[in-house]
């Protein structure tokens, strides 16, 4: 049995590295244009540039690509208003000032993360370490997670290993006695929605409002809620802490925040402990010690990229995952292909 086990998984890695080959040739690297005073996304774009080059990737190999798609990066505000219309300073000398602060934010994340960064940034250069740790691993799988455009035949596997990836990231964070469910695309649950819904309340011991659940609630989608985690007490009374989990890699996650609250306001309504909102986000918002990017937009309690990686310190499980194999076969043959990719 176990050397069939063996004889199966290789068959499927082998599976995977072929597809993964055949779709390499397939991504367009173009730059996206973004909000500028979201500088995380330019780091992510930064890190994957590097990430499928055979080599290190410079400053101005990053800026070449925004040239060609005729994008001017530099915020506005860095023209000193006595400089405007001078020759002093030009919009690629403009660009290069951004971009450099853009290096400085792979730079921090370097300083933060350690070990977990899979990266080595130092003045203008950004090149992937030749031999990568789990973690490391595990940062390329949530840096890709964050760029589903440029990956649309990964995108559900990306989606549905993230929300694996999160459950052990809840799991590590809450106590041994914390009981922890998913309902996303792994669910822990069975049948259609609304049974799943009633069954997720009777295991918390809360009142349920069947009738509403059963005129609202149809299919077998989770109805936001991915991920659930619990402390219970062995009175069962259900006033206890709970965090309801929502998992979300789309660039617009922070209209997702609010798609839990269904469950405490409609669903099990009568809760004496109000749950704890939960957002799951393969990005990297930290900016410093004592904030976030897009803070105004972020209302919950929030898993991002480095208190993910935080929380997982040994994280065996994601050897288990399809997007291991994937990443395996993108860096295995990322020389062969690199030409192709724009």
């Amino acid at each position: 049995m176990r050397k069939r086990n063996l004889k199966e998984r290789n068959m499927t890695n082998t599976s995977i590295n072929s597809l993964t080959i055949s779709q390499l040739k397939n991504i367009d690297l173009a730059p996206r244009k973004f909000p500028l005073n979201r500088k995380h996304l330019f780091a992510d774009f930064v890190e994957l540039v590097s990430f499928f080059s055979s080599g290190p990737a410079t400053l101005n190999d990053v800026l070449d690509r925004y040239r060609q798609e005729g994008i001017r990066v530099c915020p506005n505000e860095k023209i000193p208003n006595q400089e405007i219309g001078s020759d002093t300073f030009e919009d690629d000398d403009l660009n290069e000032l951004w971009m450099k602060e853009v290096f400085e934010t792979c730079e921090f994340r370097q300083n933060v993360l350690q070990d977990a960064y899979p990266y080595n940034v130092n003045d203008g250069l950004i090149t992937l370490s030749p031999t990568l740790s789990d973690r490391q691993n595990l940062y390329l799988m949530l840096l890709l997670s964050s760029n589903l455009n440029y990956f649309p035949d990964f995108e559900a596997k990306l989606t549905s290993d993230f929300e694996t990836v999160s459950f052990f990231s809840l799991k590590s964070f809450l106590p041994e006695s914390a009981i922890i469910k998913r309902l996303g695309a792994k669910s822990d649950y069975h049948g259609m929605t609304s049974e799943k819904i009633k069954t997720l309340g009777r295991d918390l011991n809360v009142f349920i409002n069947e009738k509403v659940i059963d005129q609202n609630v149809f299919g077998t989608k989770e109805r936001g809620l991915d991920i659930i985690g619990w402390i219970p007490f062995r009175d069962k009374v259900p006033n206890m802490v709970v965090l309801y989990g929502q998992c979300a890699c789309g660039k617009e996650w922070y209209k997702k925040q609010t798609e839990t609250r269904r469950y405490e306001t409609s669903y099990f309504p009568h809760f004496k402990h109000i749950p704890i909102n939960t957002m799951f986000i393969p990005y990297a918002l930290v900016e410093d010690e004592n904030s976030f990017f897009q803070q105004d937009e972020i209302y919950c309690l929030l898993f991002e990229r480095f208190r993910i990686l935080e929380y997982l310190q040994t994280p065996t499980f994601f050897n288990e995952l399809e997007t291991k194999q994937i990443l395996v076969a993108c860096i295995k043959n990322i020389k062969e292909f690199y030409p192709f990719i724009s």
